[in-house]
């Protein structure tokens, strides 16, 4: 049948003449080649996909050629549609991912670079520092005293590795304190990261421990990993002067640490003020340094028993009342262990003769519990008991869960601290407290030397920083201060030099001003809100 015309009579006859020119080539006969247009658009895409496919099948094909020369193949013509342009653009991505028979996978040479790259240690760069000129020089002194490092000892981390592995953090302890002559035996140790302060001959250290349960051999490999700035380690130097502290016999209240042993006292207000300190460490312009201030805390010589007694004779019906308003959330000092407490409640149903389990196992009441622990007798045996909650938090870092412990506390042995409402109100008793706590700047050099002078004379507490190379200085840090010159103040009709105390007020009042501003009518609005009259 022959087409009507057109493009497709034109085709029917080109295959006939083709098809007489060679009659005995018919199973090998190609469709004639079409004069390609030039397509815009989406269509220009989907050329120039298609021939980039074509381009790397061929590519890939080129080793087998020989075969393909021999047999001509017919490539049938598919359509190209979105489908086949992603399908196209997949196969051209993965073509370009795909190594060369030669080169060097993208894996291996990622790994390589990583290898030549190499860690360095930061640069200290000199502190940027900047002084004025105008004003006159003097000589000052603040509360900061330098610590210095010996040149040999420092701060040197380390990780510790145990083979076998030894999950449990105390055989950790146990293993490496039995090795601690070949490290020194100062140590800071967590379980894993170890600090000394000497660096150890070589980079890996190995040492062999013995089990004490099945006495099989445990070999420790400490490797050492970095040395420390001083100015990284100012947590730690906290935590060593909190101990000098305690060698010191000196009492951890809050953040301050106060000694009992040179308190003051005022007996006719009945109250007792104990000196102390308030410190922490951190790295300045100058260097790594402590600052330390002098500090006190105000204790009453009343106890929680009498308080409570107080509130017996005051309101005998609603005595209660009155004890849980005064003691609830009041903090309170037991001197027989100097430690201090919250009272969180008052348990008025138990008494000095309720029983509690002991350590063994057994039954005690408060009352042999404290005649055979601190020799101290219980007078009133009906008396209320204080409750303190006690809470701590446990886990890898204490800070996985926490557990709350009820203690109780007879209040004949629990000390009020503070001042009341009524204290804070009466003049005489803070003007006789503020003799002992405000105390000039000289008082306060004195108190600052008095510390470092009990530091260095305590052969325990000077051996706390001698292990860690630290050395505390003989007196707080000196350096000039400028006094800048009084500021003029400019008025209509005179110039004036302000005092010391930057106080112009009565020049103000009696002087003219530059210029007069007149006052402008200032409205006033509001709202109206609708009150209910009953």
């Amino acid at each position: 049948m022959a087409g009507r015309g057109g493009r497709g009579l034109a085709l029917l006859e080109a295959l006939k003449k083709q098809k007489e020119a060679s009659p005995g080539d018919e199973a090998t006969v190609t469709p004639p080649q079409v004069g390609v247009t030039l397509a815009r658009g989406r269509a220009s895409l989907l050329q120039s996909l298609a021939a980039g496919a074509r381009s790397l099948t061929t590519e890939s094909d080129a080793p087998s050629q020989t075969a393909s020369q021999t047999s001509t193949s017919t490539t049938p013509t598919v359509g190209l549609g979105r489908a086949s342009l992603l399908s196209l653009a997949r196969g051209r991505a993965l073509a370009q991912n795909e190594p060369a028979p030669g080169s060097t996978s993208p894996k291996l040479s990622i790994t390589e670079g990583l290898a030549s790259l190499s860690v360095e240690e930061r640069q200290e760069r000199p502190p940027v520092i900047r002084k004025g000129e105008a004003g006159k020089l003097i000589k000052a002194s603040a509360n900061f005293i330098r610590l210095s490092c010996e040149p040999d000892k420092g701060y040197f981390e380390y990780e510790v590795k145990f083979k076998p592995e030894c999950d449990s953090r105390s055989m950790c302890f146990r293993l490496l304190n039995s090795c601690r002559d070949s490290y020194g035996g100062i140590k800071n140790f967590d379980g894993h990261v170890l600090y000394l302060p000497i660096r150890l001959p070589d980079p890996v250290t190995e040492l062999n421990a013995v089990h004490p349960v099945d006495g099989s051999t445990v070999k420790i490999q400490i490797i050492y990993k970095k040395t420390k700035r001083m100015g990284e380690c100012a947590h730690f130097y906290n935590i060593l002067f909190n101990k000098i502290f305690k060698v010191l016999n000196f009492i951890q209240m809050g953040r301050q640490h106060y000694d009992p042993a040179a308190s003051s006292k005022i007996p006719q207000h009945r109250l007792e003020i104990w000196p102390g300190y308030v410190t922490a460490i951190d790295e300045y312009e100058g260097g790594i340094m402590l600052n330390i201030n002098a500090s006190h805390r105000v204790l009453r010589q009343m106890t929680c028993y009498d308080a409570i007694q107080d509130a017996l004779q005051r309101n005998r019906e609603n005595w209660q009342s009155v004890v849980i308003r005064d003691l609830v959330g009041a903090c309170v000092l037991t001197r027989y262990n100097n430690r201090l407490y919250r009272v969180d409640d008052v348990d008025f149903n138990t008494n000095p003769q309720a029983t509690f389990d002991d350590r063994r196992g057994g039954k005690t009441s408060f009352v042999e519990y404290y005649r055979t622990q601190y020799d101290l007798k219980i007078k009133d045996l009906r008396q209320p008991m204080l409750i303190s909650k006690e809470r701590k938090r446990t886990g890898p870092r204490h800070g996985e869960k926490e557990d709350e412990k009820l203690i109780c506390l007879v209040p004949e042995f629990c000390y009020m601290t503070g001042l009341t409402d009524s204290m804070r109100q009466d003049f005489k008793i803070m003007k006789d407290i503020a003799t002992y706590t405000k105390i000039s700047p000289n008082q306060r050099q004195l108190a600052l030397r008095k510390f470092i002078r009990s530091v260095k004379e305590n052969a325990e507490a000077s051996k706390v920083l001698s292990d860690w190379g630290l050395r505390l200085e003989d007196a707080t840090v000196s350096f000039e201060a400028r006094v800048v010159p009084n500021e003029e103040i400019f008025f209509g009709n005179k110039t004036i030099k302000v005092n010391a105390q930057a106080d112009w007020s009565r020049d103000a009042c009696s002087s003219n001003v530059l210029t007069a501003v007149c006052q402008i009518l200032k409205t006033l609005l509001y709202l109206v809100v609708a009150v209910q009259v009953f």
